[in-house]
């Protein structure tokens, strides 16, 4: 009979939406959490070198990697803030996803070894608008040993002048770039490709969050089905249990929603500040055109103003 009315109340406990009780034995459960605390997320160290093979033109794979590099560099501590300045940063020069992505991983995997440093978004914006780029530009932010404070107004002003001045020449750069793999296609050659690389790295660092969920799911179940098949189970050992699985079914929802919402947030915060700055060069473009059809109509006129 107490098995009967214990059975029920396990029934009752499992009333929230659950997945079925694992076979394995505990051991297992341990080491399989063991196996993440130890492997930890994989380092992504950025390549020493750079070269024309290796650049490789932008495909799905960076703009896969861009949101992984953004929520890796977000788990590591940085502001959300300090990623959307240096994403506008970026964005607004015209780099790439992928050499985006390389700039939020080196920060990522410093910030793993030497600790969160604020000024992370000012820090980058200033060194893309002067013009760095590539290992250059991460070894800049590998070297950095200070905090960078906020920007006074007309620094600010400058940064954003140089940026709008640099998008032309880092468009042309790519362009460049592109010619130069495609030629190297046609040739047959092989060379790198990082950002497959890259991806590969940031997907195996966001699987450790669902193993690590798994793991801890699998050694409560077993806890749960260990204390039910004792003679006489611990009635408020198995409500405990089951309210420590639904606080990790729900800080591992949570957590996925968090990054969902967050990256929709920086798209959408993206998207007005490119629809902005399109507005304003279709202004630029018609006011030269204006300019030009003035100097034209002078011309014609001649010294005098006649027609």
């Amino acid at each position: 009979m107490k098995r009967i009315l214990l059975s029920t109340l396990f029934a009752a406990l499992l009333a929230a939406p659950s997945v079925a009780l694992a076979e394995e034995p505990d051991a297992e459960a341990a080491e399989a959490a063991g196996a993440v605390d130890d492997a930890g997320a994989p380092d992504l160290v950025a390549p020493e070198e750079d070269s024309a093979d290796d650049e490789e033109a932008d495909d799905i794979l960076q703009v896969i990697t861009l949101p992984l590099a953004t929520g890796d560099l977000r788990e590591s501590g940085v502001e959300e803030e300090e990623i959307q300045e240096a994403l506008e940063g970026a964005d607004e020069v015209g780099l790439s996803a992928g050499e985006t992505a390389e700039i939020l991983i080196e920060e990522s995997e410093v910030n793993k070894k030497r600790g969160k440093k604020a000024g992370f978004g000012r820090y980058v914006k200033q060194l893309i608008a002067e013009g760095y780029r590539g290992k250059k530009l991460r070894d800049k932010i590998r070297e950095r040993k200070e905090e960078i404070g906020e920007f006074s107004d007309e620094d600010k002003q400058k940064i954003r002048e140089k940026l709008e001045k640099g998008r032309e020449k880092e468009l042309e750069r790519r362009k460049k770039r592109h010619e130069k793999i495609k030629k190297l296609k046609a040739q047959g050659k092989k060379f790198k490709i990082r950002s497959r690389q890259r991806h590969e790295q940031l997907k195996a660092q966001r699987k450790v969050e669902h193993v690590r969920h798994k793991a801890k799911m699998k050694k409560l179940k077993h806890e749960m089905k260990r204390e039910l098949n004792k003679d006489n189970p611990d009635v408020d050992k198995l409500k405990e249990t089951h309210e420590d699985m639904k606080d990790e079914r729900g800080r591992h929802a949570d957590a996925k929603a968090d990054l969902k919402a967050k990256h929709e947030r920086r798209e959408e915060k993206l998207e007005a500040k490119r629809e902005k700055r399109e507005e304003k060069l279709e202004k630029l473009k018609e006011k030269r055109e204006d300019a030009k059809a003035d100097r034209k109509g002078a011309k014609r006129k001649g010294p005098g103003g006649a027609g």
